[in-house]
């Protein structure tokens, strides 16, 4: 049976055409050979600071009637000076969030406490005053899960922290994109200036015909190094020409030359090192998360009754 789907799929990817359209923002981009411009080293560039922004987070108590998460997001400045590349600072941010469901005006909705200990400007609380309901986040036509919430707060520090260092930057680059997809993100994401841009790892964007962009552009691309122009915001680049990678970039395609010069280091060959770096700084590893939640769950015995009405999946994932 492996053998016959296996040989569907080859069949699937055979039939796509290199004629095709990128669907992206309810607009349809013909794929042409025009828009493909090679990326070329310029040492002569000015002394410029890029600053790197991604986030990190485990939930430490997922009961029935509450969430408690922890979140860490984390920035580096990297200076650029013709070939010389070095570190400048980093900081991190960590907080812990409550989230609980309550009725407001005969509706329910999710609202949210923040616990930071970091001399921060974080966010409003306000903002994950969310519902259930809303048509960003629901399962469905089932409501929303609590724990969601620990994402939407997670990407709104990370937005926060952006729009902050693009006073201190040349170029801020955010993991992940730039498009709203959440409940009051738009307010935040209103923060942000032409210094921002973004790197995406992976891309729900496809074709007309169902492929996928990054499949059709490594293809056709006729150089080595390259970006791909969609509009004046929207990009596909491979970043080095030993990269199997091509990433969607969101933002001034004149920084994408600078990215260049960050994406050498062979953990990750053709991904910029700044998000390598940022990503291994507000990562919560799960030994972090494991000594947090039962510090919590010796200091209060009666989390475990909360525990009890929601792990039951748990249970049975660890018996098989």
């Amino acid at each position: 049976m492996l053998n016959k789907i296996n040989d569907h799929i080859k069949n699937l990817q055979k039939s796509f055409s290199d004629e095709d359209e990128i669907l992206l923002h309810n607009q349809e981009f013909k794929v042409s050979l025009d828009n493909f411009y090679e990326l070329e080293g310029n040492d002569g560039l000015n002394p410029k600071k890029v600053c790197f922004i991604d986030g990190g987070q485990a939930v430490l108590i997922n009961a029935s009637n509450f969430v408690l998460s922890f979140i860490r997001v984390a920035q580096v400045i990297y200076g650029l000076s013709g070939k010389e590349v070095s570190k400048v600072s980093h900081e991190i941010v960590e907080f812990y969030l409550l989230s609980v469901p309550k009725m407001i005006d005969g509706k329910l909705f999710y609202v949210s406490e923040i616990f930071c200990e970091n001399d921060f400007d974080l966010f409003d609380s306000k903002l994950l005053t969310i519902s259930p309901q809303d048509k960003l986040i629901r399962d469905g036509k089932s409501n929303a899960p609590l724990v969601k919430v620990t994402n939407i707060a997670r990407r709104f520090c990370e937005i926060k922290m952006a729009a902050l260092f693009q006073e201190k930057s040349d170029i801020v680059v955010m993991d992940g994109s730039l498009d709203c997809k959440y409940p009051n993100e738009e307010e935040l994401l209103g923060l942000l200036g032409e210094k921002v841009c973004s790197v995406s790892k992976s891309s729900t964007v496809f074709t007309r015909s169902g492929n996928s962009p990054t499949r059709l552009l490594g293809k056709l691309a006729m150089f080595d190094k390259w970006f791909y122009k969609l509009n004046d915001k929207d990009c596909f680049v491979k970043l080095n020409k030993k990269s199997k990678h091509i990433f969607r970039f969101q933002g001034d395609a004149s920084f994408i030359v600078d990215l260049m010069k960050l994406s050498n280091d062979p953990i990750f060959v053709g991904y910029p090192y700044g998000l390598i770096e940022v990503d291994r700084l507000a990562r919560v590893t799960n030994r972090e998360k494991e000594n947090k939640k039962l510090y919590l769950l010796s200091k209060n015995r009666d989390l475990e009754i909360s525990l009890s009405s929601s792990n039951a999946h748990e249970i049975l994932d660890n018996v098989w």
